[in-house]
C-alpha cells in the first residue's frame, strides 16, 4: 500500500538581510521567456514550486524586461524610483532600469537547478540599455524551501547608476533597498 509523503512547505519568512559576495557565476537560462524579446513588457511566468516571499506564498510571476519580478502586479514603468513604489506590489528587482531586450538572442531566460525539495529557479535577463549603450545580464534565485533569494550580476556595464536594486512587500508597507541609482 502506497504511503503518502508530505511534501515540504517553504519557512515563512517576514523579511530579508542584505549580504555581499564575489565569486558566483550565472546559470545560463535555458528556456526563453515566451515575449520577453521587447522593450517595457511584463510576460506572466509559472514557478516550479509554490515561492514563499515575505511570508505570502506565490506560483506565478510577471517577469519585467525592465529588471524586476512582480508577483501581485505587471508594472512596466521603465523610469525607475527609490522604495517604496506603490506601483510595484510584491517586487524582487535586482536591476530596474530602462532595459532593452530587443537584440538577437536577447530577452529573459529561465532554468532549474537542483532537485526537489531543494531546487532552484533562476530568472536571468540578457539584453543592454536603452539609452547610454552597454549590456547587462545578470539573474535572480529563488530557493524552493527557504524563501531564500539571490542576486547574480555578470555584466552591468552601466554599473547601477541609474538602477533600483531591492525587494518590497505589497506596495511598499514592508521593503528593503540595497541601492537607487548609486551603483555599487
Amino acid at each position: 500500500t502506497p504511503t503518502p509523503t508530505p511534501t515540504p512547505s517553504p519557512t515563512p519568512c517576514g523579511g530579508y538581510a542584505v549580504s555581499t559576495s564575489t565569486g558566483q557565476t550565472i546559470v545560463p537560462g535555458t528556456t526563453f521567456v515566451t515575449g520577453s524579446n521587447c522593450d517595457d513588457c511584463s510576460n506572466p511566468v509559472t514557478l516550479p514550486f509554490p515561492f514563499c516571499f515575505y511570508g505570502m506564498t506565490f506560483t506565478t510571476a510577471n517577469v519585467n524586461s525592465n529588471g524586476n519580478v512582480q508577483f501581485s502586479s505587471s508594472d512596466t514603468t521603465f523610469t525607475n524610483t527609490c522604495l517604496p513604489y506603490d506601483a510595484a506590489n510584491n517586487l524582487i528587482s535586482p536591476h530596474w532600469d530602462d532595459l532593452l531586450l530587443t537584440g538577437a538572442g536577447q530577452g529573459i531566460f529561465t532554468s532549474i537547478s537542483g532537485a526537489a525539495p531543494n531546487r532552484i529557479f533562476n530568472i536571468e535577463w540578457r539584453g543592454g540599455y536603452f539609452s547610454g549603450g552597454g549590456t547587462i545580464n545578470l539573474e535572480i534565485r529563488l530557493y524552493e524551501t527557504t524563501c531564500r533569494i539571490d542576486f547574480i550580476y555578470g555584466t552591468v556595464t552601466q554599473s547601477g547608476s541609474s538602477a533600483t536594486v531591492g525587494l518590497q512587500r505589497d506596495t511598499g508597507s514592508v521593503f528593503t533597498q540595497f541601492e537607487c541609482n548609486t551603483g555599487g
